[in-house]
């Protein structure tokens, strides 16, 4: 796991079907990019790798419920808050940060997949991130709004070795 200051490769290579954003919403510090966008095509293949504990964080018991009833279109991303340790209240933040994506991106909220990274234990500032969705990140005309930094990206090709097929077309969430 990267920890500290990473250097932004001088060169990143679109991928084909994938879009990402980034932005500082304000999560736990000001003017630090913490909410990741990424758009992934209606035709793309999808995976999901998840944690088997039982006392998983609220974003992976969403993720889960959401990857089981639609293809995912949008991953929601954010840093500086886990939003695990948070119970019930946890739960609905994050279903509250997928819903307002689904609505200005005009998708099922199962497909969209949150995920959070950062402290434990405190609950997710969920009014930030909501409002970083709504004022920085755009989803390609979806979302008004400029990021400070965008990628357009397009297809994703791993090797697994759970995998029956040696290359996928797919992104894997790990």
């Amino acid at each position: 796991m990267a920890v500290g200051n990473v250097a932004v490769p001088d060169i990143i290579y679109p991928i084909e079907g994938i879009k990402l954003s980034a932005t500082a919403a304000g999560v736990r510090y000001k003017d630090r990019d913490d909410l990741v966008v990424i758009e992934i095509a209606d035709t793309a293949t999808t995976a999901v790798v998840t944690t088997k504990n039982t006392f998983c964080a609220a974003p992976v018991r969403v993720l889960r419920e959401h990857f089981a009833k639609a293809s995912p279109r949008y991953l929601v991303t954010n840093t500086g808050n886990a939003n695990a340790g948070t119970g019930a209240d946890g739960k609905r933040r994050a279903v509250d940060i997928c819903a307002a994506l689904a609505s200005k991106a005009g998708v099922d909220s199962n497909a969209i997949l949150p995920f959070s990274t950062g402290v434990i234990g405190e609950p997710l500032n969920s009014d930030a991130i909501i409002a970083g969705l709504i004022m920085h990140l755009p989803i390609w005309g979806l979302i008004i709004g400029l990021p400070r930094r965008m990628v357009f990206a397009p297809q994703i090709r791993f090797r697994s070795s759970l995998a029956k097929k040696s290359t996928w077309r797919v992104l894997a969430i790990m």
